[in-house]
């Protein structure tokens, strides 16, 4: 069978064992299906798309927030880790296992269905772990923004917050869905004109390089914000998007600042631009005698 086939369960070598032998003997299976199935229509911007809580602890913390520095020392403890292994907790891995066949179907409703768990069950056995991103980052700020920023935006500003985060994840399945068929990444924003262009991803492995998961999703951020209306917000949502915005360890990164400087020139464009080459032309003509 195909390992490209989407209905492979799994492989393992032959094993031989003496007549006298009355023991279980036990087989280690591995399945490795690098074929990323669509996103339910209904699950696309709701934060549970990208993680569950699983586990028991910190996650329920996760849930409860606001999060705190510690609370997220703990999230990235777990899931940042190379040595985390999600399948030593049995309860979990059998649960999971239970219901793979709904958890792999394109669209799946499953109320255990993310994309962290759709991953667990095409990778088992093979060392693949989910993309950080998908806990680490993409969960964690959409909880935190839903919890802590909303309330303090305006009506507009809520309105924002909730179609960014529809578009962000459509974002991904899109660039998911390339990553089935193309060799590269390609995208244009439709406000502001922002693209994303990658080159040489290797068709089927987006999702299991977690550094090139992670500049693929940073590269969708300032395009989803000027999508989702940020160019329109009045000035007191910028202060408050700011203020409770990226944990300032994230300022370490290279992406976190090429999106907010993406972002803010975005919104100079659009909403500040037209009024300062006004002002500049108003002098000029009136310099000139026009």
């Amino acid at each position: 069978m195909s390992r490209d086939d989407v209905s492979l369960l799994g492989s393992t070598d032959t094993c031989l064992t003496p007549e006298s032998s009355r023991g279980k003997t036990k087989v280690a299976c591995t399945q490795c299906n690098c074929i990323v199935p669509p996103a339910a229509d209904s699950i696309i911007g709701k934060c549970e798309y990208y993680y569950r809580p699983l586990w028991p602890k910190p996650d329920q913390e996760v849930e409860k927030m606001p999060l705190t520095y510690r609370t997220w020392a703990k999230i990235k403890a777990i899931f940042v880790r190379p040595t985390f292994d999600p399948w030593k907790d049995q309860d979990v891995v059998t649960r999971l296992l239970k219901k793979r066949k709904s958890l792999l179907q394109s669209g799946s409703t499953d109320p255990d269905w993310s994309r962290y768990t759709n991953f667990l069950m095409r990778h088992i056995g093979c060392g693949h772990t989910p993309p950080d991103y998908y806990a680490s980052y993409g969960y964690y700020y959409c909880t935190k923004y839903g919890t802590v920023l909303l309330p303090k935006l305006s009506p507009a500003g809520k309105i924002w917050l909730q179609n960014t985060r529809k578009i962000l994840q459509q974002y991904m399945e899109d660039g998911l869905a390339q990553n089935m068929k193309n060799t590269g990444i390609k995208m244009t924003g439709k406000v502001g004109g922002r693209k994303l262009s990658m080159r040489n991803v290797q068709k089927y492995k987006l999702e299991i390089d977690s550094e090139m998961f992670r500049k693929f999703a940073f590269g969708t951020h300032p395009m989803a914000y000027l999508d989702g209306g940020l160019a329109d917000l009045p000035f007191e949502d910028y202060w408050n998007i700011g203020l409770h915005g990226p944990d300032l360890g994230e300022y370490t990164h290279g992406e976190t600042w090429e999106q907010v400087i993406s972002s803010g020139e975005g919104v100079y464009n659009k909403k500040y631009k037209p009024g300062v080459d006004h002002v500049i032309k108003s002098l000029m003509d009136f310099k000139f005698g026009k």
